[in-house]
């Protein structure tokens, strides 16, 4: 994931995840922090972040290049979704609905849902990749 959205999961009560794909899996993720952030992303980010009323986290507290946590994919908010079912899919988790962008960058999205988010003591370098990626049980170990 790329910042500030990962540090949202991780410490602001970030519940949905835009991605124009919808993951099949259900199940426990590990949490992947991109090893790069373009300014005009984070300025972006941090203006959605504050017209929810949610203090942006600060650039020196953010994570690049490794795992850094772990959630759990538990469903789908489809990016065909009326506002209703929207809420109702959130509703069911106790997510937020107010993160779920169903527009982004110019194309739907669809909503993950995510719980139990938990933030590792410290960074695991690793070398990420696009979209749900396996993880080698020594790297899983070190975590």
């Amino acid at each position: 994931m790329k910042e500030p959205w990962l540090s949202a999961v991780l410490r602001l009560g970030k519940t949905v995840e835009n991605r124009s794909w919808a993951p099949k899996y259900r199940g426990r993720i590990l949490l992947h922090a991109s090893l790069k952030m373009e300014d005009h992303f984070y300025t972006e980010a941090c203006a959605i972040m504050l017209s929810l009323n949610v203090f942006p986290p600060v650039r020196s507290e953010l994570f690049f290049g490794g795992i850094v946590g772990s959630v759990d994919i538990v469903d789908v908010i489809p990016r065909e979704a009326t506002a209703e079912e929207a809420l109702a899919v959130a509703d069911r988790w106790g997510a937020d609905v107010r993160w779920w962008m169903p527009v982004f960058g110019g194309r739907r999205q669809n909503g993950i849902i995510l719980r139990n988010v938990t933030m590792l003591p410290r960074l695991i370098p690793y070398k990420g990749q696009v979209s749900l990626f396996d993880v080698p049980d020594a790297v899983v170990a070190r975590a």
